[in-house]
């Protein structure tokens, strides 16, 4: 840890990450709503309830672990309502912004538990992940059915094939070796 933190308060430094994180990926939500304009969640809400994962993992150290499964639960609920009764209004509109709100609650736990560095790094990968949106979507438009299922096999061969062959000689003169 930087020495300039190693005197502040663990609660307060907690504190300040999380509400750090809330704001890095509510910066990002808000700027999409704005682009966008739609979108129920942004700057204030982010923080909020990056907090709230803060607090919820502190007083489930004192008290008792389910307490952050029961209220994760509830909250998973609570986004799965609220994307409901948009959709009933006609509304399209993704998941997206829901998932980056449970994620930020999980983060705020996160710092509670101090895995710090940890939370950030998340935090930086889940807003890497929002902003590409855009950039996602022109290089999908530009894939060709070819090149899909390519990769595809790629993968397949890669990741779900090649880590179960036995790493040994194959063939005469032990021509082939899959590692």
């Amino acid at each position: 840890m930087i020495e300039a933190f190693k005197n502040i308060n663990p609660f307060i430094l907690g504190l300040l990450i999380s509400l750090g994180i809330g704001l890095i990926l509510g910066l990002e939500r808000e700027y999409d709503k704005l682009k966008e304009e739609q979108g129920f969640a942004g700057i204030r809400t982010f923080p909020i309830v990056a907090i709230i994962g803060f607090i919820l993992g502190n007083l489930s150290t004192t008290y008792t672990p389910w307490l952050v499964i029961i209220i994760a639960a509830a909250f998973l609920l609570f986004l799965s309502l609220s994307h409901l009764s948009i959709v009933q209004k006609h509304i399209m509109t993704g998941i997206t912004t829901n998932m980056a709100l449970f994620a930020t609650l999980i983060l705020g736990v996160m710092v509670a538990n101090h895995l710090h560095k940890e939370a950030v790094a998340t935090a930086v990968v889940v807003v890497t992940l929002l902003s590409l949106k855009t950039t996602f979507n022109t290089f999908i438009k530009n894939i060709t059915s070819e090149e899909l299922f390519a990769f595809i096999k790629f993968s397949i061969i890669a990741l779900l094939i090649l880590p179960f062959l036995p790493n040994q000689d194959y063939g005469p003169r032990r021509f082939a070796k899959p590692f």
